[in-house]
């Protein structure tokens, strides 16, 4: 009787659960924690909660991205403020990651060209080459997400894929680097002055 106690209180006994989806006896290490519950963690075992999500995300695609959709609406401040801090801490990641699939992908990128022109027109908005240059000289020469002074591109803030124009409201300058690492995200680098003179010359 001793033995068998000793056995019930020992710690791999009590670092172990089952999951009530699978029916396995697993570590705890393989439960997401989960505070509201008596022991801490949930009763379903990681991967049975990513099978289930995956089932979930299926069945309800449509309801959800309209979910995302109202809610970077609804925060839209928030949501450029984490992609910025994002953009940021990972520039060269992201810079490498959007320019190897750019080599790896040549057609795509052709056709992606070829659509971006034709929605630039559709879309609207026009920029001089005046208003470009004043906009570069206002960032001092440098790229509006790196600060540093490289080759300029004109960069979309809001992508033209997703109906953004292209006057000088929805232009900043960035490097190829931070373009690249920015890819088709909403990112707004530009000071509080420079969007106050953008309004101005839309005036």
């Amino acid at each position: 009787m001793k033995k068998h106690s000793q056995l019930l209180l020992s710690p791999e006994w009590l670092n172990r659960k089952i999951c009530v989806t699978c029916r396995e006896e697993r570590p705890l290490s393989e439960y997401h924690r989960n505070p509201n519950t008596s022991d801490g963690y949930y009763s379903s075992c990681r991967g049975c909660c990513s099978k289930y999500q995956k089932k979930y995300r299926a069945r309800n695609r449509d309801k959800l991205r309209q979910s995302k959709k109202e809610y970077r609406e609804r925060n839209r401040e928030k949501v450029l403020a984490r992609k910025r801090k994002y953009a940021t801490e990972h520039r060269k990641q992201e810079s490498a990651r959007a320019i190897q699939w750019q080599k790896d992908n040549p057609k795509r990128v052709r056709m992606r060209s070829k659509l971006r022109q034709f929605r630039k027109r559709t879309n609207g908005g026009e920029v001089t080459k005046e208003q470009w240059l004043s906009l570069c000289k206002l960032f001092g020469y440098k790229c509006a997400s790196c600060r540093e002074k490289k080759k300029l591109e004109m960069d979309h803030i809001v992508p033209v894929a997703m109906g953004g124009l292209g006057d000088i409201m929805n232009l900043q300058p960035l490097c190829r680097s931070c373009n690249a690492s920015k890819g088709t995200s909403t990112v707004d680098y530009r000071p509080v002055e420079i969007i106050t003179w953008a309004e101005k010359e839309m005036t």
